[in-house]
Order: structure tokens, then sequence, then C-alpha cells
């Protein structure tokens, strides 16, 4: 009966505390590459993912659905300012119009 809500909300938890349990930055890398490669299907013809909103279906859980809602998670958590700022590059402002046309 509380099983699931349990489950879904270790999942929301486990998002919310990803930058304390991957300090680094190459850890995050590292675990967004090893979620994308083990969620890619065999023949990746297809390569949708059907959308869950990060819930678990059932209380009897696989490791490919809970490696699918950890990649969900992990892609709605790198879109919040604190981790986005990660693996976005800053734009660049140019000021001196000598400095542009030396770049060039």
């Amino acid at each position: 009966f509380l099983v699931k809500p349990l489950c879904n909300e270790s999942l929301l938890l486990w998002g919310a505390s990803i930058p304390l349990l991957y300090p680094d930055h190459t850890e995050r890398v590292n675990l967004l590459h090893e979620l994308i490669r083990n969620n890619m299907p065999p023949d990746s013809s297809d390569i949708l993912f059907p959308v869950s909103r990060f819930q678990v279906e059932s209380c009897n859980w696989n490791e490919s659905e809970l490696q699918r809602c950890k990649l969900e998670i992990l892609c709605w958590r790198l879109r919040i300012s604190d981790m986005l700022g990660h693996f976005i590059a800053q734009p660049m402002i140019i000021t001196d119009s000598n400095d542009q046309t030396s770049r060039t």
C-alpha cells in the first residue's frame, strides 16, 4: 500500500541530492553517459522513451524501469539552475571590436 509512494519519493530524493552524491562534475557526466547508454534500445532505431513523470509503475520494479526513472529524474535535475550552469557554457561577451576581429 505505501511501498509504491515510498519508491517514488526515494527516486525524487535521489534526484534532489545529485549535487551531494556526485560533487565532481566528471562524476555527473559519467552518470549521465551511463544512464543514457543503459537505456538505449538494442536496435537504436526507436530512441523515444515513454513518459512516466518520474514514477515507478508498480511495487515490483525491475532494473530497466529503475534506470529509466533515474535518467528522467537526472534530465529534469539538469534543467535546474544549480546544475544547468555546469553543463551549459556561459555566453562570451566581447566588448572590444579589435578583440572580435582577432578571433575570426
